[in-house]
């Protein structure tokens, strides 16, 4: 390559590009967060009834959803159900682990 000459552009979207690759995974998770959120806000005080570790179905109600925010906050749906022994208990989960949920509608 005759008369190729490196410049402080090509610097720095050679740099760009690494910087880009690495944090992919976290720019395209939190965008799919927000998708979610977006399609889904209409469920805020839903009850639905999810599958239990026990087997048994809890009444779920959804309270909210939290987006994500790559490095500070992970995202995800905060739920509420009542168990005897604690009474109402808000937990998060995260939108994978809500994804793998089994739920029915009640």
């Amino acid at each position: 390559m005759n008369g190729f000459e490196l410049q402080e552009w090509h610097i720095a979207v050679l740099l760009f590009t690494i910087v880009a690759g690495i944090l992919k995974a976290d720019i395209t998770s939190a965008i799919k967060s927000s998708i979610m959120i977006k399609e889904q806000k209409g469920n805020v005080g839903k009850k639905v009834l999810m599958l239990a570790p026990t087997g048994d179905w809890l009444e779920t109600t959804i309270v909210g959803y939290q987006h994500e925010i790559p490095f500070i906050r992970g995202g995800g749906v905060i739920v509420e159900h009542h168990d005897e022994v604690e009474g109402f208990i808000k937990e998060k989960l995260s939108f994978s682990n809500w994804g793998a949920q089994r739920l029915r509608t009640a």
